[in-house]
């Protein structure tokens, strides 16, 4: 079957708009806490402020920080990995099994299939990488380097999406081997990649024009940059944040749904 471009696109934004009530549900919870953390941080920590570590040789930006932030940068990003990992899980079932009953705690319960989707996700990094790693010696490439390096970009971009495939079976707990895979989206890494590239794009629009619109208004109305005022910006930034993290996996959960027209079974939680 041959994914339909137009179709996925608008389905991804009505699936978006018909859910917004569910997001901000499921949103609401890491934003705010991410948001308040983030915006403590700035104020109680000032060294980690953007802009006090310009032109710092990389040696001494960690002197800088002082020796506990490595540990907090660690902590950081694995809570953050887990927070992706159960919202995105959370946002695939609810395209997929909208009938299926959804409260906020049973979403961020960590569970067996949260970790298979990590795995999955790891999975297609170690396919894409090392790729990626040896494109690098096409940059000493006379005169073809940088359009061989395009040309790989696109090839793994493509490879990437096909992949991709994996993270809504493992929502489902619909573990699929990699030739599985590669059969669900034989003739559609094209389409894939155009879909989510055309995706992202839109999305970015959005994004951008309220992040722009939020920054003008603050400095139009002449607003210090007080805790109150940093904890309101912290916050629309991490729902914008989860709003794209959304966009991305709406787009591969409708791909996965029209994919999976000739395989019924695949929509089945096991």
């Amino acid at each position: 079957m041959k994914l339909p471009v137009g179709d996925t696109i608008t389905e991804t934004f009505a699936f978006l708009w018909r859910e917004r009530r569910y997001f901000f549900q499921l949103a609401t919870v890491p934003v705010v806490l991410l948001a308040i953390a983030g915006a403590l941080l700035v104020r109680l920590a000032p060294t980690y402020a953007p802009g006090l570590l310009e032109g710092l040789p990389e040696n001494q930006v960690m002197n800088v920080l002082g020796p506990g932030a490595a540990v907090i940068i660690f902590v950081a990003i694995v809570i953050y990995i887990m927070i992706y990992v159960l919202f995105a899980v959370a946002w695939h079932r609810r395209y997929l099994l909208p009938a299926e009953p959804a409260t906020i705690g049973a979403a961020y319960r960590w569970k067996m299939r949260h970790l298979r989707f990590l795995w999955a996700s790891i999975k297609i990094m170690l396919c894409v990488v090392p790729f990626a790693i040896i494109g690098i010696f096409f940059v000493f490439v006379p005169f073809l380097g940088p359009v061989l390096l395009v040309i790989l970009g696109v090839i793994l971009y493509v490879l990437a999406m096909r992949l991709s495939m994996w993270l809504p079976g493992e929502a489902l707990d619909r573990s699929m081997p990699l030739n599985a895979v590669l059969a669900m989206t034989k003739g559609n890494g094209l389409r894939l990649f155009v879909v989510y590239i055309a995706v992202s794009i839109m999305a970015g629009i959005i994004v951008t024009g309220i992040s722009l619109g939020m920054n003008r208004a603050i400095v139009a109305a002449g607003l210090d940059v007080s805790l109150t005022v940093t904890l309101i910006t912290t916050l629309i930034d991490q729902f914008l944040t989860f709003f794209s993290i959304a966009v991305g996996v709406s787009v591969l959960s409708v791909a996965y749904k029209f994919l999976s027209a000739a395989q019924p079974a695949a929509l089945d939680p096991e």
